[in-house]
């Protein structure tokens, strides 16, 4: 939450509450709540993305060949170069 909507939220409640600081109270408990809401949905993202990362690289290794593979196959060309 911004610092304009956290003061756009105490001055709405600064008109109903006759104390100021029971508002001020009211707006930290209501930032704590949204901050709450917004570092799960961002923990929830982080999960879906690595997942998304994780399966990406698995497919990548799948087409795409790995330094082992290129490796073997430099070594089965060096070899049938030398049977000839």
């Amino acid at each position: 939450m911004t610092a304009a909507q956290s003061l756009q939220i105490y001055e709405i409640l600064s008109v109903y509450f006759s104390n100021k600081d029971d508002a001020k109270r009211v707006v930290e408990s209501i930032e704590r709540v949204v901050d709450e809401k917004v570092d799960a949905r961002t923990e929830a993202f982080e999960r879906l993305l690595n997942k998304d990362l994780d399966n990406l690289r698995t497919e990548m290794y799948k087409t795409y060949a790995t330094k082992e593979d290129l490796s073997n196959a430099k070594l089965d060309i060096i070899l049938f170069i030398n049977l000839k």
